[in-house]
């Protein structure tokens, strides 16, 4: 799943393209405001040049109190950004037991390490396809055990923060 504005910074082209990588069938939802008209037609067109083992769907946006739903109902939230000041959407996603395969152009990346997801030091669309085939290709039982290490991942940063933050 990817959520959040469709937006260059947010680099879901990469992601889109990436996939092209992964040979096995999967599914990737897309959730948020389109706040790019002209990026967003790239990324249509990018969709559509899939191998057809790739189902690409915009979900649109959603509201807020979905999100944690949403997020528990994915096996990974696929997040190349091209930089966060802090990524509340990342702690979003790892609080649901959602992983997290994304850039390391956040402050997450020690979380993600610790059993949150995969961090991608190159942003190449090999690279992340790489990335995003191994996920893929994970059996339903390690999809799932992986799930709790990154909601523990997530426990773990919650309990050790130093001071209240937005997330409270």
């Amino acid at each position: 799943v990817f959520i959040g504005r469709i937006s260059p910074k947010k680099n879901l082209d990469l992601a889109i393209d990436a996939f092209a990588y992964v040979p096995v069938q999967v599914s990737f939802d897309i959730y948020g405001p389109v706040e790019d008209a002209r990026y967003w037609s790239t990324c249509m067109v990018k969709i559509a040049v899939l191998p057809d083992r790739i189902t690409v769907s915009y979900r649109g946006e959603l509201a807020p109190d979905k999100v944690a739903s949403t997020f528990a109902s994915y096996d990974a939230f696929v997040f190349p950004t091209r930089g966060e000041n802090f990524g509340h959407v990342i702690a979003e996603s790892l609080s649901a037991g959602c992983p997290v395969i994304c850039s390391d152009h956040t402050p997450w990346t020690p979380v993600l390490n610790a059993g949150g997801g995969v961090v991608v030091q190159n942003l190449s669309t090999s690279e992340v396809g790489k990335d995003l085939a191994e996920w893929a290709m994970k059996s339903p039982t390690a999809r799932a055990d992986a799930r709790g290490v990154a909601r523990a991942a997530f426990v773990n940063w919650y309990n050790r923060r130093d001071r209240v933050n937005i997330i409270d």
